[in-house]
């Protein structure tokens, strides 16, 4: 009889912790609706502080060797960047914390509305491409996604099409990316509209394909949107 309660509690308790942690997805939980929190990931933030390489922590670097010189001039022509420092440059690199230091003070909503993200590109160059997803994957948190919708402008680059689909599933598994592939040219506004009309979330927030996110960016906006 001992034993058979102990079974039925433990099944209790899982069903529960498998439902609280659906919810808690879902945003639908079971605290206060004005509770504060401190959203800071402090285990990333001491990760990238110990991190040491090119680049990291946003440091700016020169190229020493001619080859790679004279390369790097040929494709600036091309891109308006220095590619080839770019792809010298860690995809999952540290970034510095520009935030004052009040900021990191403040909490925010536990209870906030997920979010549509759109991301409108052409042409990319995929070290920055990627930078800047890994930087939105690492210091966002995920349960605060709706998605992530990724809207291609017609871009000539191979890359940009199997490559770039083959990254995402293989890195970023736990976030919901949809890529529309334009067939022509639209521009950035117009491409902006159509990444919105495919939004599920009414909060969305569109960024460039070149951006790094910083630590703790989303709470501090969404949190605009709800009253105390």
């Amino acid at each position: 009889w001992i034993i058979v309660n102990v079974f039925g509690l433990l099944m209790i308790f899982n069903i529960f912790y498998l439902w609280n942690d659906i919810l808690i997805k879902f945003n639908i939980i079971f605290f206060d609706k004005n509770e504060k929190i401190d959203w800071n990931d402090y285990v990333m933030i001491e990760s990238d502080a110990r991190r040491s390489g090119f680049g990291e922590h946003g440091k700016g670097e020169t190229l020493t060797d001619p080859d790679e010189i004279k390369k790097n001039k040929e494709l600036f022509e091309t891109f308006g960047m220095s590619v080839v420092i770019s792809d010298k440059i860690s995809v999952n690199r540290s970034i510095p914390d520009f935030r004052h230091p009040d900021c990191l003070k403040k909490k925010y909503f536990r209870r906030l509305p997920r979010v549509s993200i759109i991301i409108i590109y052409h042409n990319e160059i995929f070290s920055v491409f990627k930078r800047t997803l890994h930087s939105l994957y690492n210091r966002t948190p995920h349960e605060l996604i709706e998605e992530v919708i990724m809207v291609n402008d017609n871009s000539t680059l191979d890359y940009h099409y199997d490559p770039l689909r083959n990254y995402i599933e293989k890195n970023f598994p736990s976030l919901n990316f949809k890529i529309i592939n334009l067939n022509k040219r639209h521009g950035l506004m117009k491409a902006r509209v159509i990444g919105a009309k495919a939004a599920k979330s009414e909060y969305l927030f569109v960024m460039e394909p070149h951006c790094e996110m910083t630590y703790n960016w989303l709470p501090p906006l969404i949190g605009e949107f709800v009253c105390e």
